[in-house]
């Protein structure tokens, strides 16, 4: 059987774990001829894709001429740029995505939504922006997978500023124990999970740092547990209710429509895994009835005149409940070759994309 699609590429060849050779579809359909206003045909021949785990590799690669664009850090900067090549940045790309489990526990310190406010509080992202990221690249807005140009964004969904002073007095008001109110009752340890992830190589500091600042500006005891993604993917989805109470720090791509992912985390209160199809009522952030019953209308506005609105609604109702632990977004820097005059990725993709766009010399 020959697989068919729509896209601008061919696939030529396929190594699993190594490598995908595309050529050039020069029937794609975006095309002046079929009376559209631009050519979105690639304007190179073949394109190799190759899996390079290491940053190090990617960047010496780029200098020497075997690869053209490859994901860097800020770290590597530099480097790529002293090779004769340029930093390209996909606009409003990747999250570090971190929320809360099991809070519906009214056993758990996090039950109390001033508590979950609490701990956004006390996130210093200036420091972890400045530190870590770079303000080309980390940017202070949004909400969650919301980003500028997210249906239903506006600045009132931007994270919680850093103001220690307010997440002590939420402690205190909700009982527990921090530099304002040392008789508090105890929190007990907060369990950070993360992992290493090429999407963001940074990811992992950026947990340690956070910890850091609830240890600072509350007194938390904070253990960072630092997993490979295939453990961490199976004890979320296998056994969701070991990570009751306690905080995930991943990355994620953002979304120009969040309904998909607004379902499977925030309204499913069920949900089927692919590992062994019994339902797991513990993945699911909250319990709340009215919550649930807002986000269900709001999925009935997807692609109503209403959407907007309704969507804006819902996310300034979710950022409230501060389920998640929102930071802002990424701007993913790619490293570009010497080769690349041109390169202007679309908004919203954490993947390179728009290669229509993408100019080599002739």
């Amino acid at each position: 059987m020959d697989p068919i699609g729509s896209g601008p590429l061919d696939l030529l060849e396929h190594i699993p774990q190594t490598s995908m050779l595309f050529q050039r579809f020069d029937d794609f359909y975006y095309q002046p001829d079929n009376g559209y206003p631009t050519d979105k045909r690639i304007q190179f021949e073949e394109m190799m894709m190759t899996l390079v785990p290491e940053e190090a590799t990617r960047v010496a690669a780029l200098a020497t001429g075997e690869g053209d664009i490859g994901r860097v850090s800020q770290a590597t900067f530099d480097q790529v740029e002293s090779g004769g090549g340029k930093i390209v940045f996909s606009p409003e790309s990747v999250i570090i995505e971190s929320y809360l489990f099991g809070c519906y526990d009214d056993s758990l310190p996090c039950h109390d939504k001033g508590v979950r406010q609490a701990l956004n509080y006390a996130i210093n992202k200036e420091q972890m922006r400045d530190g870590l990221f770079g303000d080309e690249v980390f940017k202070i807005n949004g909400f969650w997978i919301v980003t500028e140009s997210t249906i239903g964004y506006d600045t009132d969904l931007d994270p919680f500023k850093f103001n220690p002073s307010k997440a002590r007095e939420l402690f205190t008001a909700a009982g527990l124990k921090n530099p304002d109110n040392p008789g508090g009752k105890d929190f007990g340890t907060m369990v950070l999970n993360t992992y290493p992830d090429p999407l963001l190589p940074t990811l992992t500091e950026s947990a340690r740092m956070a910890a850091a600042n609830w240890e600072e500006e509350l007194g938390l005891t904070v253990e960072v547990r630092v997993l490979d993604k295939v453990t961490y993917t199976k004890l979320r989805t296998k056994t969701p209710e070991l990570l009751s109470g306690q905080a995930v720090w991943v990355a994620q791509n953002t979304r120009m429509d969040g309904a998909g992912i607004t379902r499977a985390v925030a309204i499913t209160s069920q949900r089927e895994t692919d590992y062994n199809r019994k339902f797991q009522p513990n993945t699911r952030i909250h319990n709340d009835t009215s919550l649930f019953e807002m986000l269900k209308e709001t999925m009935l506005s997807t692609g109503q005149a209403t959407a907007e609105e309704d969507w804006h609604a819902a996310y300034v109702r979710m950022r409230d409940e501060a389920y998640h632990l929102s930071l802002g977004y990424v701007n993913a820097p790619w490293g570009t070759g010497p080769r690349i005059l041109t390169w202007d990725p679309f908004p919203v993709c954490e993947y390179a994309c728009a290669y229509h766009t993408i100019k080599i010399p002739k």
